[in-house]
């Protein structure tokens, strides 16, 4: 059973891959910032991880949902690098923002996201 894990989570992570570049490249183009791209990216994904923690799935559907789609949509290695340009850049106070609003908002939005499950429970 241990395989078919790790398919789910590698077919989930590849599909939530697609859906980020997707999401970056034509749905908050506007805004022309990657500070932007992946705040709402992750908010996002933390949303949808809030609500789907609690629902009643299988562990090959929470694998997959969770670990694999969202894991892959979400990035903490995107938002790092975005950190580390704003050091480079000489932009500490941009990046500390950056840093607050990323981790706030999106602990906001897992609880956010969970509380909207327990509103159809």
């Amino acid at each position: 059973m241990q395989w078919l894990y790790t398919v789910l989570i590698f077919t989930g992570g590849g599909i939530g891959a697609l859906l980020r570049g997707f999401m970056a490249q034509n749905l908050v183009i506007s805004s022309n910032s990657t500070f932007t791209q992946t705040l709402i990216i992750n908010s996002v994904g933390s949303f949808i991880i809030g609500f789907l923690w609690e629902l009643p799935l299988s562990m090959e559907w929470k694998y997959f949902l969770i670990v694999g789609l969202l894991g892959g949509f979400t990035t903490f290695s995107g938002f790092s690098i975005e950190f580390l340009q704003f050091l480079q850049n000489k932009t500490w106070g941009l990046g500390f923002i950056y840093v607050i609003s990323s981790v706030v908002l999106s602990l906001l939005l897992v609880w956010l996201g969970n509380r909207l499950y327990s509103l159809f429970v």
